[in-house]
């Protein structure tokens, strides 16, 4: 992976890039004889390939006076400019039988939604039970709690039966993401 950066400074595009693949032998663009050695700097003639393969046509090339610094007469850009070439998209497919035991986490999350469902439908009796006797009786707070509890469990099923549905909708939209 190579990172180029840039700095925009009077009228044209300074660049510069590093490659931590280079060996540790290449000279500090504007080091002169002092020696020092940048591990990771980009020769002037490799920057200007890697972005006339990437974009085309850059524009003019300025002269590189050293190693590692290319010129480029973009009217485009007028601040800092960093770019990273060379990285690999990224994707997702789910898949479970990529692991192994994909089938047993289906098995058990069917297991688990028939549970939640089987408690969802308990919570709506006894809510009906205590809304009929509270109402029968004229026990406003048990009548209340009764509704309360049947409609939290019917919200409960409702939840639980549209549950993949929801997950499948925000991973597509999701995915739609670029």
């Amino acid at each position: 992976m190579r990172v180029i950066h840039g700095v925009w400074a009077a009228g044209t595009l300074g660049l510069w890039a590093e490659d931590p693949d280079l060996p540790q032998s290449v000279r500090v663009p504007g080091a002169g004889d002092t020696g020092a050695v940048h591990p990771f700097a980009c020769q002037a003639a490799e920057i200007t390939d890697l972005l006339t393969a990437s974009a085309g046509s850059v524009g003019s090339v300025g002269s590189a006076g050293s190693a590692g610094l290319a010129t480029f007469g973009w009217a485009a850009f007028p601040g800092p400019v960093s770019l990273v070439l060379g990285f690999a998209d990224v994707n997702l497919s789910p898949n479970l039988d990529g692991l192994p035991g994909g089938s047993e986490l289906q098995a058990l999350t069917n297991g688990l939604g028939g549970w939640a469902l089987m408690l969802a439908l308990v919570g709506l009796l006894i809510g009906a039970v205590m809304w009929a006797l509270g109402s029968h009786t004229q026990n406003y707070h048990q009548s209340f709690n009764g509704k309360k509890t049947v409609l939290v469990s019917a919200l409960a099923a409702l939840l639980i039966g549209a549950a993949p549905a929801i997950v499948n909708f925000f991973f597509h939209a999701g995915q739609g993401v670029h």
